[in-house]
């Protein structure tokens, strides 16, 4: 059974990339004869013996530039997974320069959708092979799996490693996962009550590059319009309270926060009206993927969305640059949101269903390997 090595840039089911670009491919591709295993932190890629491919996911380091030239020398195909513009103005979480080191070892590159497909092109060159492949759809089945999948992988390690090591792992399983788990069981039940909820969801951000909250801020103007003609109240999801009383609060609307949960975030979308995605389309936010509208369709709730590259293939199925207007109709008529919703399924059907994407890997992976 081929072997890939999946390098994440942190152990954390709770982390998007590691979701996303890892461990649901790595469920899905299992159908494809492909097995995976994970390497984190200070640990090798290599043990207990070389993979077949070496997919460096969002992790840009000099430890990893290092693992990355072990691995070529050791005759593994090594393919970079690029998720974000590191080139970006303002872009300061990874290193573009290590990027363009491992890029010269690397057989593929592999990225999101076409926004960053012409970024890498431009900076690495049109010699190396790059394939696109989106951000499956989250289901909370799949997020349960690939938890379960991330801890066997953690406990695993730490029992080959060292017995000592194993009683710090598990401890670290019931730190990390009960209390979000009490959280979960002790939180508000049931349906909001008052006026329609409207969600944004997603990281804080920052403000250079431009994403995140200050997104909802941009188009502040657009929200109070539609909340005149509809009111609605305004949710936010995100991972910090701050960011929230800082941006939001002030805004002339009516607003709540609730701190993001990688499960509890579909019971959040599931009782709303609708989800805005507001993007400024910067150099950075322009390349973003589609996974939050397409988490959004998949659970049966209508999308007002910055059109970007990523979201073209969902043309039809949402409201393009006019978060008024669309708010206000899917608040108001709610045939014309089902029927985005139904148009958006059928497409996240072809496009973004996990065993869709597993084949686009497979075929990525299969090609860089040489086979």
């Amino acid at each position: 059974m081929p072997t890939v090595c999946w390098r994440l840039s942190a152990w954390g089911p709770d982390l998007a990339s590691t979701r996303y670009r890892a461990a649901i491919p790595a469920l899905h591709l299992v159908r494809h004869g492909v097995a995976s295993r994970f390497s984190w932190g200070a640990h090798g890629v290599l043990e207990p013996g070389p993979p077949d491919v070496l997919v460096f996911v969002k992790t840009f380091s000099e430890r990893d530039l290092r693992l990355a030239r072990e691995a070529a020398a050791a005759g593994v195909a090594v393919v970079l997974d690029v998720c974000d513009n590191v080139f970006a103005p303002g872009y300061r979480a990874h290193s573009p320069g290590n990027l363009r080191r491992m890029a010269e070892l690397a057989a593929a590159v592999v990225t999101t959708g076409p926004a960053l497909a012409g970024v890498l092109r431009a900076e690495l060159g049109d010699d190396l092979p790059l394939h696109e492949v989106p951000d499956p759809v989250e289901t909370p089945a799949d997020v349960s799996a690939t938890v379960r999948l991330l801890w066997r992988a953690r406990l695993g390690r730490a029992l080959r490693r060292a017995s000592a090591d194993l009683p710090l792992a598990a401890a670290a399983a019931l730190r990390r996962e009960l209390v979000p788990a009490l959280r979960r069981r002790l939180g508000p039940g049931g349906p909001p009550v008052g006026p329609p909820q409207v969600l944004w969801f997603g990281n804080a951000g920052s403000v250079e590059p431009r994403f995140g909250i200050v997104n909802v801020v941009d188009i502040a103007a657009e929200l109070e319009a539609a909340h005149a003609e509809a009111p609605f109240r305004l949710l936010v999801v995100t991972g910090t309270h701050d960011a929230y009383r800082e941006r939001i609060e002030p805004l002339a609307l009516d607003t709540a926060f609730a701190p993001w949960d990688r499960l509890t975030i579909f019971r959040h979308v599931r009782e709303s009206a609708a989800v805005i995605v507001p993007n400024s389309r910067d150099a950075f936010s322009v390349c973003k993927s589609a996974n939050r509208p397409v988490l959004a369709l998949s659970q049966g709730v209508p999308v007002v969305a910055s059109r970007i590259p990523s979201l073209e293939p969902l043309d039809g199925a949402l409201v393009f640059d006019d978060f008024r207007a669309g708010l206000v109709t899917y608040l108001r008529d709610r045939d014309t949101a089902r029927d985005h919703v139904r148009c958006g399924r059928a497409v996240i059907e072809r496009e973004f269903a996990p065993a869709v994407v597993a084949d686009r890997w497979r075929g990525a992976l299969a090609t860089a390997a040489g086979g």
